[in-house]
Parts: C-alpha cells; sequence; structure tokens
C-alpha cells in the first residue's frame, strides 16, 4: 500500500474550524495515510472537531503564512 502524507493548512482570522475545514480534513483523510493539520492561529482555536479526524494538529502563530506552515512540518514535526 503506498503511503501518502497529508498536510492540511487551516487560517480563520476568527480561529473558528468551520464545517467546511471538517469536510476537507475528512476528504483529505481517506486519501492519505497520514494527516498533519497545521492552523495559523492566535491560539485560542478550538481543535475538538478536528480530532475525528487525526490527532495530529500543530497550532502556531501566523508567521510565514502557508509556505511557514508546510516549513515547519516538514522541517520541526516530522521524524
Amino acid at each position: 500500500m503506498k503511503r501518502r502524507l497529508g498536510i492540511y493548512i487551516i487560517y480563520d482570522e476568527q480561529d473558528v474550524i468551520c464545517n467546511t475545514d471538517l469536510y476537507l480534513a475528512r476528504e483529505m483523510k481517506s486519501v492519505t495515510s497520514r494527516l498533519i493539520v497545521c492552523i495559523n492561529s492566535r491560539g485560542n482555536v478550538n481543535t475538538q472537531r478536528l480530532r475525528e479526524y487525526t490527532k495530529e494538529i500543530i497550532v502556531r502563530d501566523n508567521l510565514g503564512f502557508d509556505a511557514g506552515a508546510v516549513k515547519e512540518v516538514l522541517c520541526g514535526y516530522l521524524e
């Protein structure tokens, strides 16, 4: 079986995880063997609903925007 890594980046000004985010996480989880969600946030986002799809959730400051989030996952989080 092929191993596929999915990195899903989320940003919302109000730090809200919406139904669209949950839908996309569910769809990505269905085609990947490992899903990492990286949330660009001020730190007060509720990640509980995302835990149905992955336990690997990173909440970080929005430094470097989406490219900074991918870099943080690839360089600082993956084993």
